[in-house]
């Protein structure tokens, strides 16, 4: 009776009341283990899912389908085919030098529109200055250019009389060749061809060429349109009154036919129109993104991919030949508010195609990766010009599946595990072509590889039967077969063009530092260019075409830094000649002090004889003691150049004028570093000699 009462007297207190009538709060024992089971099943079943209609799952019986016969590739010779097009076989005989090929795809016309334009940006346009403002109100030190006429106070050309160079063609081909020449020795560095001392570069090739202010000149002045045929941006205004809506109409139609590439835009185009009229593709092209690095705020169109080795730059839609990785068109993405055609997949795979004048051959194959690839896109291709898809998807778990989204689901974590690596599904699905009211196929391929892969194609449609590939494995030393639908290595084998063409200018990039943005581009397209070329040189020389010489350009071990040095000389070469006959006076952007010395046999000044001074090889020199006199062997390897040296910066006698007892001997603070000994400049002219030293040779 008394536990009894304690109940009572706890059911009945006022604490109590607050639960009392409330939703149960306890599961019996069964729902739960039944619950457990259903997820279990669920995600075993997860893989087993059937397909929506009318999509129809494959198995070993199911036929095979291809496109029809009309369908197939009608490219070079009505096969697969690729090569450097019918104008480059023309004109390569045995005597062609690379730089005729460059200037094929970089004509020469072009190099003269960037020295007009760079000539009227630096000395003829007339600008003034204007003081800027911080953001607290404050006057800055620097000063703003901005347009003016030729009678108004204060205007002055954009470079100053002092540091002012006449920008001929020629100038800028030996500028580009000296940026290639920079890619392809010491890319990815600061240029140091022009500082003395131990910390600099010793190139006599670039030193002879140009001077360190003509090279800096051109590189801050140079510029591809003229700033008056520029139109101003516009930005969206709001006024209230009768008139808002019509101004507001007007202004949004001014700022889509805004161009933010307007600067390069003429330079880009013929670019593109000489790398497309140059090969001839394949059957199999690659579309993807590529990125310019920048992280500058000048622009607003800059992108982050987190999936490139560039994450921060500006973005760039590529079209390659699959098989070499050629360039074949390009389109610098400007974001949405000034793309006129539109920005989807589908519109931009058409622009480049077009660009390219790629669509009038049927039976081509494009690969491209998930953010290209959809039903709508593989329609397209194959109504309109016969082509095929191979591209791959990012599958989802959306339930609800309409008629044309793909059959499979994306597996969940669960799921995933309960399928081994190897497994794999497909399905197809029938079209009825609006046009030609004929039928063909497309197919959806998941596969689990360390991860759920998905491929959406029209190319290879059909049942894998007995196909494999190699992977590691987790407690394997060796790679382990692997079973993977057919569609797996075609997709690998092709895919990796674009990569393959950012791969090369990361290792042989002729870019140097800049804040402008468009300067970048034009950086990237050049390095394309030099590519390109290579791959042209490469296919003709395995054709024996063209000097035998280019045959040691296909070597892997430094055949393509041989070739881009060779250019790149070559193109020096090609631009002093433009400017200068060799007997008048050297234009101002080349070095007219006396040349440094050099036995290359290959730049213009060794070429022509006109190299002198001393020459400091890795050789064995046969040279006589200034005591005994009598002949010795030395392995010597000395500086081109009189240097600073450290122990000796006040200035002490000359150490050649003392062994030769001339009268007055000289002082200087400069001589040979590695032999540690003050030498004039008349003693280091006349030919230099101790026990170490080389001594100067005819």
């Amino acid at each position: 009776m008394i536990d009894v009462q304690a109940q009572t007297d706890v059911v009945t207190h006022p604490y109590f009341h607050n639960f009392l009538d409330v939703t149960k709060s306890y599961e019996l024992i069964e729902n739960i283990v039944a619950a457990s089971v259903r997820k279990v099943l669920l995600k075993k079943l997860e893989s087993r899912r059937e397909v929506h209609k009318p999509w129809r799952e494959l198995s070993e019986e199911s036929p095979s389908w291809t496109p029809r016969r009309d369908f197939t590739y009608t490219g070079y010779s009505g096969g697969s085919m690729y090569g450097p097009s019918t104008s480059i076989l023309a004109a390569v005989k045995p005597n062609t030098e690379l730089s005729s090929i460059f200037l094929t795809l970089f004509p020469i016309e072009l190099f003269k529109d960037v020295a007009r334009e760079s000539e009227r940006y630096a000395n003829k346009d007339w600008v003034k200055e204007i003081e800027i403002k911080d953001r607290d109100g404050n006057v800055m030190k620097k000063k703003r250019l901005i347009p003016s006429t030729r009678h108004e106070a204060g205007s002055r050309h954009r470079s100053l009389k002092t540091d002012s160079y006449t920008v001929t063609t020629g100038f800028v081909i030996a500028w580009v060749g000296i940026l290639i020449y920079h890619g392809a020795t010491h890319a990815g560095q600061k240029m140091h061809y022009w500082t003395e001392g131990r910390h600099g570069v010793i190139c006599p090739i670039v030193q002879n060429a140009m001077t360190k202010n003509a090279f800096d000149f051109l590189r801050r002045f140079i510029h591809f349109e003229n700033n008056k045929k520029s139109k101003k941006r516009c930005s969206k205004s709001y006024f209230f009154g009768l008139y808002a809506s019509i101004i507001l109409t007007s202004t949004l139609v001014l700022g889509i036919n805004y161009d933010p590439l307007w600067k390069i835009q003429t330079f880009t185009r013929k670019i593109t129109s000489c790398l497309s009229e140059a090969w001839t593709t394949g059957d199999a092209l690659t579309v993807d993104e590529s990125m310019i690095k920048y992280r500058g705020k000048a622009i607003s169109f800059t992108q982050y991919n987190p999936l490139k080795p560039i994450k921060h730059g500006i973005k760039v839609f590529a079209l390659c030949c699959s098989y070499s990785a050629y360039l074949l068109g390009f389109e610098v993405y400007v974001g949405k508010e000034y793309t006129k055609d539109g920005g989807s997949a589908l519109q931009i795979i058409d622009r480049l195609l077009l660009g390219a004048n790629l669509t009038s051959s049927t039976g081509r194959k494009l690969y491209v990766d998930n953010w290209y690839t959809t039903m709508d896109l593989a329609k397209h291709l194959y109504e309109q010009y016969g082509w095929t898809i191979i591209g791959t998807m990012t599958p989802t778990d959306k339930k609800s599946r309409s008629d044309h989204d793909v059959p499979f689901l994306k597996l969940s974590n669960g799921g995933l595990k309960e399928v081994q690596r190897g497994w794999y599904r497909e399905a197809v699905i029938e079209i009825k072509s609006q046009r030609k009211r004929r039928r063909y196929f497309i197919q959806c391929t998941t596969w689990r590889d360390k991860k759920q892969v998905m491929f959406l194609h029209t190319h290879l449609v059909g049942p894998s039967i007995g196909y494999s590939v190699r992977r590691h494995v987790k407690g394997n030393s060796r790679r382990v077969a692997l079973s993977a639908p057919r569609i797996q290595a075609d997709y690998a084998k092709h895919f990796n063009a674009v990569d393959r063409n950012d791969r090369d200018s990361a290792d042989y990039s002729c870019s140097v530092r800049t804040t402008r943005w468009y300067l970048r581009i034009v950086f990237w397209l050049v390095d394309r260019v030099v590519f390109s070329c290579f791959i042209i040189v490469c296919a003709l020389s395995q054709d024996n075409r063209g000097p035998v010489q280019w045959k040691r350009y296909t070597n892997r071990n430094g055949g393509r830094r041989a070739f881009q040095i060779d250019l790149a000389i070559l193109l020096i070469n090609y631009g002093i000649e433009y400017d200068w006959d060799g007997e008048t006076k050297k234009p101002s952007w080349m070095r007219n002090k006396e040349l440094k010395p050099c036995n290359c046999e290959y730049c213009y000044f060794c070429v022509n004889g006109l190299t002198n001074g001393i020459h400091h090889n890795k050789a064995k020199v046969v040279m006589r003691s200034p005591g005994s006199s009598r002949k010795r062997n030395r392995k010597v390897q000395c500086t081109y150049d009189r240097m600073k040296l450290y122990r000796c910066q006040s200035g002490t006698y000359c150490r050649q004028c003392r062994r030769q007892n001339k009268w007055p001997e000289r002082r200087t603070y400069k001589g040979c570093p590695s032999c540690d000994e003050p030498i004039c400049e008349d003693c280091w002219k006349s030919g230099y000699d101790n026990r170490k030293h080389r001594p100067k040779y005819n």
